[in-house]
């Protein structure tokens, strides 16, 4: 399989479940992702400005392919509240054929 057509996991954190339902849905309805999970109440610590800051957050695990990570991440950048987002991906090392299938169809339908 090309590695364009490789699975990657992309994480980002919010500060509240409404803000991660209606990411989840605009980048599954944007076809920028196959699939996000939430999982909420995760607890954050960081600094931010100087001062170390604990936090609560929602984090989103985003589904989709390698060559759809530009624009993903843009994407993400213009919907999320953050001034920082937390924009990671992570390369899935082994994927079900049939699921990856499935993602690969989810993405390619029509906007």
């Amino acid at each position: 399989m090309a590695d364009s057509d490789s699975l990657i996991i992309v994480t980002t954190t919010v500060a509240d479940r409404p803000t991660a339902d209606q990411l989840a849905r605009s980048l599954v309805e944007s076809c920028h992702a196959a699939c996000v999970q939430i999982v909420p109440e995760i607890s954050s610590t960081y600094y931010w400005q100087g001062e170390m800051c604990v936090e609560a957050e929602c984090l989103l695990l985003i589904k989709t392919l390698a060559s759809k990570y530009a624009e993903l991440e843009a994407e993400l950048r213009s919907l999320h509240p953050y001034d920082e987002p937390e924009i990671v991906a992570i390369a899935a090392s082994a994927v079900s054929q049939s699921y990856l299938q499935w993602a690969i169809d989810a993405l390619a339908r029509q906007k």
